[in-house]
């Protein structure tokens, strides 16, 4: 199956890349939004590059470029909501930090950290309601002993959890979320730092 990849420069969106090219999971067309130093990756993956301006999704260009691709399924790298006129023209995976038949919301690993000392993982399609998109693969990590947990945890399990959702299922069958989990607000300051602390006491020494 050739696919795109919708790229906001971001250490996630460079850190998705460089786990592709290690796996040869090469995209055959990329939309760079903005500028970065993804270009590079891309190039010598040998995808097909389009390049945006924009870091907005509501934007004609992107529009544009999105409706151009010969691909149906698009890689989501992140930088904000995807709105529905773009979920209408592809199908959009996204790695989401949680199982989302139990933990919704952008930061809900954390959480998942203070409960379970546990790190899930959904590969979905996106939808137009928020972590409710048809499931096409799930994983649960051990919690590293990193407390750099957004900039090096997160950006790494999300990739480790795209390349094995790439392999696993190939044909990206996917399946409808019958209930969806609770839904968790941007975590505290200071649960955010309990939740570090239980990192560096208890997370698994690769």
């Amino acid at each position: 199956m050739e696919i795109a990849i919708l790229v906001y420069p971001s250490i996630r969106a460079r850190k998705y890349l460089e786990y592709m090219k290690r796996h040869k999971k090469y995209p055959t067309s990329a939309i760079i939004m903005g500028s970065g130093e993804e270009e590079k990756l891309l190039r010598d993956m040998k995808a097909k590059v389009i390049k945006v301006p924009s870091k907005k999704f509501k934007n004609s260009m992107v529009y544009d470029a999105i409706k151009s691709l010969k691909e149906e399924v698009v890689i989501f790298t992140g930088g904000g909501i995807v709105p529905e006129e773009l979920l209408e023209l592809k199908r959009f995976i996204h790695i989401h930090p949680g199982i989302t038949s139990e933990y919704r919301g952008s930061t809900c690993f954390y959480y998942s950290i203070l409960k379970e000392n546990k790190i899930g993982m959904t590969a979905m399609f996106l939808s137009n309601k928020l972590d409710c998109g048809d499931i096409i693969n799930t994983h649960v990590y051990d919690v590293p002993n990193n407390i750099n947990i957004d900039n090096e945890v997160d950006p790494e399990l999300r990739a480790d959890m795209l390349i094995r959702t790439l392999k696993e299922n190939k044909n990206l069958v996917s399946k409808t979320l019958e209930k969806p989990g609770k839904n968790y607000y941007v975590i505290h300051p200071v649960l955010k730092h309990i939740a570090i602390l239980k990192v560096r006491k208890n997370g698994i020494t690769k």
